[in-house]
């Protein structure tokens, strides 16, 4: 959907609620360490110079009021208990998973020296951050440059009542070749409606998103959440058939107005060396994240291995094994 600009370079890119359905491949969740990783991140970093954008996920509240994004699209509560996490603990385990996956998706993509295809060199990542705030507030971080990210049930706006299951605009945050976007410092770049989300069709098991699964809510939650940032970033809509990816996983930037199947919403995915757009336009995603955001040097913190929880209250003694890890070795390091 096309927005006119004087540049003619703004367009407004959505993800897609319906897509083919498919035989049921399920991924298994991916490891709990990710937990720890993003602990130790946030614990052990430093302030940097000349540091990439900052994203501000607000999973907003209902007390919180309703904001809008860019795109017009206005935004209320994000309602964790209609996917079946309605106590505070458990609301709040759910906004840590979908986290600690969307630094996984920009943070954890093969180097150089694990998989050749990479145009990442060994020991760099991403250069770009991901935090929980709230709309109008100073990220916590102190980034200098930030855009806010708003996470919720869909209220008014041109995609709410549809199929939509996120929406921004393009080069809202960064240009492909790493020039500042045209969107202002502070505002909100994209939305993703999870009232949407609740709603996708075609599923096994019917119920994945409703029935507290973990794993199936912080896979359809993130994939948009990973998915409308990408767009910010420069990054268009590609086919899933054909794409290059690291393990073969579906790619983020797939959308069921092509060719992704909702099931594939359930699973791990990520974004893909090479693809080629619905015009048959060849895609080089990694390397084009490479040129929007840049690198940085990738942290050399030892991760201890976490058995993966199968339940909620597994999951609770993960994250409390996590936290007492990452204390212990910086009680050792001092």
């Amino acid at each position: 959907m096309p927005a006119a600009t004087a540049s003619g370079m703004l367009r407004r890119v959505t993800s897609q609620k319906f897509g083919p359905k498919e035989a049921p491949t399920m991924r298994h969740i991916k490891a709990w360490t990710t937990w720890i990783l993003c602990a130790s991140a946030a614990t052990l970093a430093a302030p940097r110079a000349n540091a990439g954008p900052t994203f501000v996920i607000d999973f907003k509240t209902a007390d919180a009021g309703i904001t809008t994004a860019l795109t017009g699209d206005k935004v209320g509560a994000f309602d964790a208990a209609a996917f079946g996490f309605g106590a505070p603990d458990a609301r709040d385990l759910l906004i840590q998973s979908v986290m600690a996956e969307l630094r996984r998706d920009y943070y954890d993509i093969p180097t150089m020296g694990v998989d050749g295809q990479s145009p990442i060199p060994d020991g760099k990542m991403l250069d770009v951050d991901f935090i929980t705030g709230v709309i109008g507030e100073a990220p916590s971080n102190g980034a200098s440059e930030y855009y806010y990210v708003q996470v919720g049930s869909g209220v008014s706006g041109p995609s709410v009542g549809g199929t939509t299951l996120g929406v921004a605009y393009l080069n809202a945050a960064r240009y492909a070749g790493g020039a500042a976007g045209f969107g202002a410092v502070g505002s909100v770049v994209a939305s993703i409606f999870t009232d949407a989300v609740l709603k996708l069709g075609g599923l096994t098991p019917a119920d994945a998103l409703k029935s507290g699964g973990l794993e199936y809510a912080t896979n359809a939650i993130e994939g948009t959440l990973a998915h409308e940032i990408a767009h910010t970033l420069s990054l268009e809509h590609e086919k899933a058939a054909g794409a290059i990816t690291p393990n073969g996983l579906a790619p983020l930037m797939g959308t069921g107005a092509i060719d992704l199947p909702n099931q594939a919403r359930l699973g791990d995915r990520a974004f893909s060396y090479s693809s080629v757009d619905k015009e048959g336009n060849p895609q080089y995603h990694v390397a084009q994240l490479v040129g929007a955001l840049g690198l940085r040097d990738r942290p050399s913190v030892a991760i201890p291995a976490v058995p993966e929880p199968t339940s909620l209250a597994q999951a609770g003694m993960a994250v409390a094994l996590a936290v007492g890890s990452l204390a212990w070795r910086r009680r050792s390091a001092a």
